[in-house]
């Protein structure tokens, strides 16, 4: 079995104040990822890899769950995750080598909302309804995939386990 968890980036400073690629946490980011975090440790969501965008939103937001985390990888961090496609997500996912049972991406939209959509064959109806309706930021889907290796994993063949954003962690 292999286990897919899509992270977006936490709340970050709006567009058009400075370089998008630039642009830190801000507001209830830090605070966001840090709660995330913490529930990935408490429901035992641990990655043995991480593959990370090195865009400053995204290795920040890294930056603050793997502080929570008992045990996270050393990110890796990718350039092609900052904007990448849905397609090219796939190929990311295609190559993560095998010794890794556990992976994390964390990224931007629209191309993680689109691939989480996309892998999410089955799972929970509500859960399943809630990803459709959005990705919000510092949202974490779980998608487990009953495969030996990465290169085998296809859209519509993973299970949604967890689909989690920071409005769930505050009720």
């Amino acid at each position: 079995m292999r286990r897919l968890m899509i992270l977006r980036h936490a709340k970050a400073e709006p567009a058009g104040s400075g370089p998008d690629f630039d642009r830190a946490l801000a507001g209830r980011g830090p605070a966001n990822a840090r709660s995330l975090g913490a529930y990935m440790k408490k429901r035992g969501l641990e990655a043995d890899f991480a593959a990370v965008s090195p865009a400053r939103r995204a290795a920040e937001t890294w930056q603050e769950v793997a502080a929570e985390l008992a045990a996270p990888p050393k990110a890796v961090f990718n350039p092609q995750l900052y904007g990448a496609s849905e397609n090219a997500l796939m190929a990311m996912i295609h190559a993560i080598p095998k010794q890794y049972e556990r992976a994390i991406l964390v990224g931007h939209n629209p191309g993680f909302e689109i691939l989480a959509d996309l892998l999410a064959g089955s799972g929970g109806k509500q859960m399943r309804e809630r990803l459709a309706e959005g990705f919000p930021t510092a949202a974490l889907a779980v998608i487990d995939f009953d495969t030996a290796r990465w290169k085998d994993v296809m859209p519509g063949e993973g299970v949604l386990r967890d689909f989690v954003t920071p409005a769930d962690l505050k009720s």
